[in-house]
């Protein structure tokens, strides 16, 4: 853990950084969750005080910085790299340093009349992939997702979320076949896919189709990664699901981040569940 008088200290250097230079730029092709933690609120911060310069990042990231005034995508595989030009650049902390630090409203920006169902809208966000060395620890099996959408597709339109490689920038943790697309098709046709709807919609990349969708709702279920953050962008409930492995337990289940300060993004309500019944549970609660 970093001493917070160390997290002071780097908020100060770059408050005069900032105060000595005219502009300033942000580059970053590492993992989303530090994008997402990291290095766009602290561009938005710069575009707000019209010290931006330019940005850049990977591969249709382009309407992630939709403030930027000169932004550069790199066609190239995210890796694992720790921030460096900018004030946190460590995202696994027990509070959040918000100082130099303004998260995109997305919400506002991409909310949109073409996502619109005759149910509300919930969005499901799943992986099923290599995390730390090890094969999937946090993911929603077969029979979670079925649980789910028996409980909740009377009432929404349900937008299932599980990008392949064929859709999202490769960060090196291999992606394995849950067999959920077939299955979803075979037992709830009444389910969307997000690959399905961004192939019916060729004019906007996938990330647009990501920001459109989640705009249009305020209800989401994500699990542990890049998604609970994403998610949490959007203000309404995310309910994020992250198991308590003794292979790995994620930063951010250990020092509580989710209830912590994830609501700092957009304001919205995240509620943590370490099992599938506690989400089952906190469905039935909130939804």
């Amino acid at each position: 853990m970093i001493p917070p008088y160390m997290l002071i200290l780097r908020q100060l250097y770059f408050y005069i950084k900032l105060q000595l230079t005219k502009h300033q730029s942000c580059h970053y092709l590492g993992e989303f969750g530090y994008e997402l933690i990291s290095i766009i609120p602290y561009a938005y911060y710069l575009h707000k005080k019209n010290k931006l310069k330019k940005t850049s990042s990977g591969k249709d990231s382009s309407c992630l910085y939709y403030f930027s005034p000169d932004h550069e995508e790199i066609d190239q595989k995210r890796d694992y790299i720790i921030p460096k030009n900018v004030p946190m650049n460590n995202i696994h902390v027990h509070f959040l340093p918000k100082y130099l630090w303004e998260p995109p409203p997305y919400k506002d920006i991409y909310k949109n009349s073409d996502f619109v169902y005759e149910k509300p809208l919930l969005v499901i966000c799943n992986k099923y992939n290599q995390e730390w060395g090890h094969p999937p620890i946090t993911f929603f099996s077969l029979k979670a997702l079925a649980s789910m959408f028996d409980a909740l597709s009377p009432n929404y339109q349900i937008v299932y979320c599980r990008p392949t490689s064929r859709h999202i920038t490769d960060d090196g943790s291999e992606i394995y076949d849950l067999k959920d697309y077939d299955f979803i098709k075979n037992n709830y046709p009444n389910i969307l896919l997000i690959q399905d709807i961004a192939d019916q919609h060729p004019d906007l990349s996938f990330n647009e189709v990501q920001l459109k969708l989640f705009a249009n709702t305020d209800r989401f279920i994500s699990v542990q990664g890049g998604y609970s953050i994403l998610c949490s962008y959007f203000k309404g409930i995310n309910i994020v699901y992250g198991a308590k492995s003794k292979l790995r337990t994620a930063d951010e289940i250990v020092y509580k981040a989710y209830g912590r300060w994830y609501h700092f993004f957009s304001g919205a309500k995240v509620v943590y569940a370490d099992s599938y019944e506690k989400v089952s549970q906190k469905i039935s609660e909130l939804f």
